[in-house]
């Protein structure tokens, strides 16, 4: 799979149709995917908030400074550029990534834990992208919070449960999270439909708001 294949299946959460599994498991082995992901989520930091949306040429400089070093160097620019323009500058990259990357068979999980950086006591939101091969009416959904994270609008709870249906294809849950200290900690997705259960962790690092 070419990398520009594999970023817009990543970015757009399969959409246009496409073989989201293939994508996920390309960029999780290649450098230049990891390069290009981080600068698209150092755009996306740039969109947030009230502030206005930059320029064309302060995008393009961002780009510059992301891909300034390693791996990063090798990634054509012009692409990422391209891919950068528009709706993709203010779209969570990070978030729509989570899911999938995890996903294996069975229930299982494989590769590392991604991490995702928040500014400190600031919700962001996160999106857990879920695929379920069959629509799935009441699955269990469980949410864990680990560490020195919360939920907006949930104090003080550290576990939520609920039931939902899922589904066929992808399946979206955005959970308003906050990081309460620089430490951060984890977040737990657990999804479970009579004997099937699926599980997904996210590390979530805390930063000083500019």
């Amino acid at each position: 799979m070419r990398c520009e294949d594999a970023i817009e299946q990543i970015q757009t959460a399969g959409r246009p149709a496409g073989d989201l599994r293939a994508a996920m498991a390309h960029a999780a082995d290649c450098d230049d995917c990891h390069a290009a992901l981080r600068a698209l989520e150092a755009l996306r930091l740039m969109g947030e908030g009230s502030a206005p949306r930059p320029r064309q040429a302060a995008v393009e400089r961002a780009i510059d400074r992301a891909l300034a070093s390693g791996a990063a160097q090798r990634y054509r620019r012009g692409f990422l550029k391209g891919v950068a323009s528009g709706a993709l500058l203010a779209a969570t990259l990070a978030a729509v990534a989570i899911g999938l990357w995890l996903e294996a068979g069975d229930g299982a999980m494989s590769g590392g834990v991604p991490e995702v950086s928040v500014a400190l006591n600031m919700p962001q939101d996160i999106t857990v992208t879920l695929e379920s091969p069959e629509p799935l009416a009441d699955a269990e959904v469980r949410v864990e919070l680990r560490g020195a994270v919360a939920l907006a609008g949930y104090a003080n709870q550290r576990e939520l449960r609920w039931s939902t249906s899922l589904d066929r294809g992808i399946n979206q849950l955005t959970l308003p999270v906050v990081a309460l200290e620089a430490t951060g900690g984890q977040v737990l997705v657990e999804v479970a439909h009579g004997a099937k259960r699926r599980t997904f962790v996210l590390d979530v690092r805390g930063r000083a708001a500019i």
